[in-house]
C-alpha cells in the first residue's frame, strides 16, 4: 500500500510539475507576436546601446529581477535623462548563483551584447522592454554580407518570425521612425 501512496504522490508532483511549467511558458499570452510598428508605438523610448552591466537580485515577492545598465549610442524615440549616455532597465529573471530564473523565451543578456530596446516605463519609475522578449532587437552580421552593415532579429516580431529572416538595421530604423511618424 505504501509503495501505491509514494507512486501517487510522484505522480501528483509530476502533475503538477506540467501546470506550473504550462503556467510560466503561456504567461507571456499578453505578448503575443507583434509588428515593428506596434512595438514603436507602444515605446516610450527606443535606444540602440550595448550591455554594460547586469545586476541580479531579488524583488520584494522573492522572484529574481535583472538591472540592465546599457551605454547608449543612439535615441530613435523618446527623451531620457542619461548620465554618460548610461539607461538601465529592469528584466524580470536572471541567474543569482547556482538560481536561474526565466520568464520568457528569450536568452539571457550578455554583456557586450547590441541592440535596439523598446521600452516602456514600467512600475517604480523603472523602463521595462515592450512586450518581454519582443521589445529587444539583437544587432550583428550574423549570415550577411559584412560590407551589408549589422542586421537587426527577434524572434518575437510577427513579420520575421513567419518568415524567418531578419532585417538591416537600417530597414529597421525606417520601420520605426514610419511608426512613430504615422502615429500607428
Amino acid at each position: 500500500m505504501s509503495g501505491n501512496l509514494a507512486g501517487m504522490f510522484r505522480l501528483k508532483k509530476m502533475v503538477w510539475a506540467v501546470v506550473l511549467c504550462t503556467a510560466v511558458l503561456t504567461s507571456g499570452a499578453g505578448a503575443s507576436p507583434r509588428t515593428v510598428g506596434e512595438l514603436a508605438n507602444d515605446a516610450r523610448l527606443i535606444v540602440v546601446g550595448r550591455v554594460d552591466k547586469l545586476t541580479c537580485r531579488r524583488n520584494a515577492d522573492g522572484r529574481l529581477m535583472t538591472l540592465v545598465t546599457l551605454d547608449v549610442s543612439e535615441v530613435w524615440k523618446g527623451q531620457h535623462r542619461m548620465t554618460d549616455r548610461t539607461l538601465t532597465f529592469v528584466n524580470g529573471g536572471g541567474i543569482l548563483g547556482p538560481i536561474r530564473q526565466s520568464f520568457n523565451p528569450d536568452r539571457p543578456y550578455r554583456i557586450g551584447e547590441k541592440a535596439v530596446f523598446f521600452l516602456e516605463p514600467g512600475g517604480q519609475g523603472q523602463w521595462v522592454t515592450v512586450s518581454l522578449w519582443q521589445g529587444r532587437f539583437a544587432i550583428g552580421n550574423q549570415g550577411q554580407n559584412p560590407s551589408k552593415g549589422e542586421n537587426a532579429s527577434n524572434n518575437g516580431f510577427a513579420e520575421l518570425n513567419d518568415r524567418g529572416y531578419t532585417l538591416s538595421l537600417e530597414e529597421l530604423k525606417q520601420q520605426v521612425m514610419e511608426a512613430h511618424s504615422e502615429g500607428r
